[in-house]
């Protein structure tokens, strides 16, 4: 890009500067999660749907995924007693835990400063409304010449 912006041609292909992308920002920040939290997210729903049905249930099932193949036999195997797969299984179920309760805290959070902000304008427009109501009763700026006094 030339040093000057202001020769800048603006067309097909050459966006105005200002709307292009920035150095070290995203293109799309908040979109389509990555492969690996995808994967995460369909492990997690199988494991849950695996650990919802009776251990009969799981061993006949038969998943049409790998991923879903895994999960049941984490459940399969958590249900049959290897601490390896159990302690997965709560180091799972707790790590789901602690982000919903951070997700609650967040939610809570934010109810709680709108409450407050709807209290301070509730009572802010109460003390104009009192003012409004109670003021004194305006006083003259200029007063009447009185044509009583002898001049």
């Amino acid at each position: 890009m030339s040093g000057s912006t202001s020769t800048y041609a603006v067309g097909y292909g050459r966006p105005p500067v200002h709307t292009r992308f920035q150095k070290g920002q995203s293109g799309n920040p908040s979109g389509k999660p990555g492969p690996a939290k995808l994967a995460k997210q369909r492990f997690e729903r199988a494991l849950f749907a695996a650990l919802e049905g009776s251990e009969a249930e799981v061993e006949q099932s038969k998943p049409d995924k790998l991923v879903a193949t895994v999960a049941k036999r984490v459940a399969l195997d958590a249900a049959a007693g290897r601490i390896a797969s159990v302690k997965l299984l709560l180091s799972l179920l707790d790590a789901g835990c602690r982000q919903a309760d951070a997700e609650e805290a967040a939610a809570s959070e934010a109810e709680e400063a709108e409450a407050l902000s709807l209290v301070q304008g509730i009572t802010q427009g109460s003390a104009v409304l009192w003012r409004k109501r109670h003021r004194a009763p305006e006083v003259p700026t200029t007063f009447p010449k009185d044509d009583s006094s002898p001049s």
